[in-house]
């Protein structure tokens, strides 16, 4: 009987029963006879995980079996057969071996479901694209084994490059700005499909460091991940994991050391690799993959899973640590709040009774106790600008908890603020000139929060220039921005004191040597209030030539009152 014709690289070989089969020009074209006929089809099999038996490539599929020296036809199957002897696996895609010591059985092990599809074509070009026949040890080692070979780099290439690039996802991932929460997210999702994971999980240690939590996981089953607390005295996988190194189950049914064993088998996990996620040696929750196939996880994963874990308790942990800060930061400025409210009150006391004794109501004063007076109560206006400033400070801080910032029309804030520090500005001699546009400028403030920002830039300028100099606040549009610009021709910033102006307290030294006291917190408040207003300020100053500070906040919209540009001198 005449079988199917396919290519060999050698002239001849034996059959299973040792019979020789003739070649004509490279062609099978006799031999195999009863094999062939058993199978209805080509003498081409495909390995099955179970040993000695086979698929048969037909038509249909047939599913032999070898006992013996007897090949038996158990099944006609149909669909797609890929299956790989677990001893062959060095030889994936040119598996051969002879179960009954007769000669030859063929095997093909498909590198894909369509790829398998191919052999119902038997005379299609592509099968030989796809498959090498191996017909014995020495064809496999001359010309399968480079094959083999360039097919296992490749596929390791494959995956270590799509390993490569989940790292740096994940990488760039958690040093980015988004909420952790939807970082390990992508995590989870990420390291699944690196691993061809069934599914994938983080918990964190609660306070007591008995529970793990879940915070993040993708492929599982809402009832999985309800099952309940994964308490760690309960669950001996989790204890060796927070020990600091990765575990793998290969069975996890199977496996005593899970407190849900039922839900695992439900759930269809077989394949389980825990990792710990470490700070400083200390571990703060594990990393979980799961497999639907046993026997999936090896040394590899471990340590691809453990680089995966460093990454993200590292981000975790500065996470943490930021929202720990942000929780003290609110916690001192609820404190500054607290305590300088409490302060006002003595204090405006203290300089009430000043002014009165001052003003002879409770005896007469001399000369000597009036000059002492006026130095307390210059001393008590310091503390009451202190807590004013204080109170500012902590109040810009937590603002947008309590105040919804609206659309404020800056014009009148900027003309409202010049006309009462001009007095101020005339008893220098100062030249203070504003220019606000017509087109009435909007953005998304507080009020209040916008003028204490005109009040203390335009208040520095007057303060730190020296008299007959110059003050020029200017408002305009520049794109879709207000900005606002104070500029001065007093004293000017030293260049090493530039980085540090906007600080809490601190003072330059040539400020100092104008004003001793001061309480360094006016330009603190205005970063602090323009950013919540979602602007920004910049500074340029020359030492002995003067300053200006630049501030851009972003548009609401625009209108007309009556265009142009308004401009008022004073002094001049």
């Amino acid at each position: 009987m005449q079988i199917e014709r396919y290519h060999f690289p050698e002239d001849r070989f034996y059959d299973r029963q040792h019979n020789w089969v003739r070649i004509e020009d490279g062609l099978v074209v006799q031999g195999l006879s009863d094999y062939a006929r058993q199978s209805r089809g080509p003498v081409l099999c495909l390995d099955l995980p179970r040993p000695g038996r086979w698929v048969a490539r037909g038509e249909p599929l047939t599913v032999l079996e070898a006992e013996q020296g007897i090949i038996r036809v158990l099944a006609a199957v149909s669909g797609e057969v890929v299956a790989i002897n677990e001893q062959l696996r060095d030889n994936a895609g040119l598996v051969y071996e002879d179960p009954y010591e007769a000669g030859w059985l063929v095997k093909l092990c498909p590198t894909s479901p369509e790829e398998l599809a191919q052999l119902t074509r038997p005379d299609d070009p592509a099968f030989k694209e796809w498959f090498l026949v191996c017909l014995s040890g020495e064809i496999s080692r001359q010309l399968g084994r480079p094959e083999r070979e360039v097919l296992s780099l490749r596929r390791d290439l494959e995956r270590a490059y799509h390993r490569l690039e989940t790292l740096y996802q994940i990488g760039r991932a958690t040093t980015s700005t988004i909420h952790l929460e939807q970082v390990l997210q992508m995590v989870v999702r990420l390291t699944a499909e690196a691993l061809d994971a069934k599914g994938c999980s983080i918990r964190l240690l609660d306070d007591s460091g008995q529970i793990l939590r879940i915070v993040a996981a993708w492929g599982l089953s809402d009832q999985y991940l309800q099952k309940g607390p994964v308490e760690v005295r309960h669950s001996l996988i989790d204890q060796e994991a927070l020990r600091g190194k990765p575990v793998i189950v290969l069975e996890a049914p199977l496996d005593p050391r899970f407190q849900y064993p039922e839900e695992i088998e439900r759930e269809g996990i077989c394949s389980v690799l825990c990792c710990p996620l470490m700070v400083r040696g200390q571990a703060i929750g594990v990393i979980r993959i799961y497999s639907a196939a046993c026997y999936r996880y090896g040394q590899e994963e471990a340590d691809f899973l453990m680089t995966i874990a460093s990454e993200v308790a590292v981000a975790i942990a500065n996470a943490m640590a930021y929202r720990k800060l942000e929780e003290i930061d609110r916690a001192k400025s609820q404190f500054v709040l607290t305590v300088t409210h409490e302060l006002r009150s003595p204090v405006a006391t203290v300089q009430s009774l000043l002014r009165v004794i001052s003003g002879g109501y409770a005896g007469q004063v001399s000369s000597k106790q009036k000059e002492l007076i006026e130095r307390a109560e210059r001393r008590i206006l310091f503390l009451q600008q202190l807590i004013d400033d204080l109170l500012d400070l902590a109040a810009g801080k937590t603002e947008h908890l309590t105040e919804t910032p609206r659309p404020v029309t800056v014009n009148p804030v900027v003309t409202k603020v010049v006309a009462q520090l001009r007095p101020v500005a005339e008893e220098k001699s100062l030249d203070l000139r504003v220019y606000v546009p017509h087109e009435a400028l909007s953005v998304l403030a507080v009020e209040d929060g916008m003028e204490r920002i005109v009040v203390n830039l335009v208040g520095n300028a007057i303060k730190y220039t020296l008299p007959g100099g110059r003050v020029e606040v200017t408002l305009e549009r520049r794109g879709n921005e207000a900005v606002l610009i104070v500029s001065d021709t007093g004293i000017g910033i030293p260049q090493d004191a530039l980085p540090h102006l906007f600080e809490e307290f601190f003072r330059a030294e040539n400020a100092r040597a104008i004003e001793r006291e001061g309480t360094g917190l006016g330009l603190s408040i205005v970063k602090n209030l323009v950013e919540r207003y979602g602007g920004r300020i910049a500074v340029e100053s020359q030492l002995g030539q003067g300053s200006t500070f630049t501030v851009r906040f972003p548009l609401l919209g625009t209108g007309t009152v009556d265009g142009g540009i308004r401009k008022e001198t004073s002094l001049s």
